[in-house]
């Protein structure tokens, strides 16, 4: 069961948006964690958005995760002079390589997928501005849910119990229980098999 977009998909269009802004950029570098699949499939996805949309060059710097030196991992990225950098490794890495931005001063686009978390902010204060990050979700895009609760009752309850604004991935752990608990109840039982035919056959919208 899979709740938000498939990490190919995070930043896939992102380079036609761009062209479409700005058809003089054409090169792009996407920097990313080796480690675990996660960034590779974002990387990937990026990569088959570029080629898509006519970009000339397009360069895939990995690095290891946590990220131990920015500014190397950095100039590798810019020796090319990409006019689009993206970013995907984990949280802290996306954090500490936007730390070094001083860097690429002549990017025109960047784009980090920690940037689509409101903590990215917390993080790196002003450096995060125009900074292009993935949204899995935006609470007012709320058209009224066939399964669970609506989004304002979430985000209120969310507040209430936590004292903060509730972040994607905590609105994607809430939705998967309101599936799971859908999938028990259509199915009546809690054997696999059962379970896994409602799970197959299930149609609906959470919050």
């Amino acid at each position: 069961m899979s709740v938000p977009s498939p990490a190919s998909d995070y930043l896939k269009a992102l380079p036609l948006l761009v062209r479409s802004q700005d058809p003089s950029v054409a090169r792009i570098s996407v920097v990313y964690a080796e480690t675990g699949s996660f960034a590779a499939h974002v990387a990937r996805g990026v990569a088959d958005g570029a080629k898509a949309a006519g970009f000339d060059m397009i360069r895939l710097i990995p690095f290891d995760s946590p990220i131990r030196d920015a500014r190397a991992v950095l100039r590798k990225a810019l020796a090319a002079e990409p006019g689009l950098l993206v970013g995907a490794g984990s949280f802290q890495d996306d954090v500490v390589i936007v730390r070094r931005l001083d860097l690429a001063s002549h990017v025109k686009t960047l784009a980090f997928v920690g940037a689509g978390l409101e903590a990215f902010y917390g993080e790196v204060g002003a450096l995060a501005e125009g900074v292009i990050g993935p949204s899995q979700r935006e609470p007012a895009a709320d058209d009224g849910p066939l399964t669970g609760p609506s989004s304002e009752w979430f985000c209120s309850e969310f507040h209430t119990r936590f004292h903060q604004r509730p972040e994607y991935p905590a609105a994607q752990a809430f939705a998967i229980g309101i599936v799971v608990g859908e999938c028990l109840r259509r199915a009546g039982s809690l054997e696999d098999e059962p379970l896994l035919r409602v799970a197959h056959t299930l149609e609906t919208t959470t919050l």
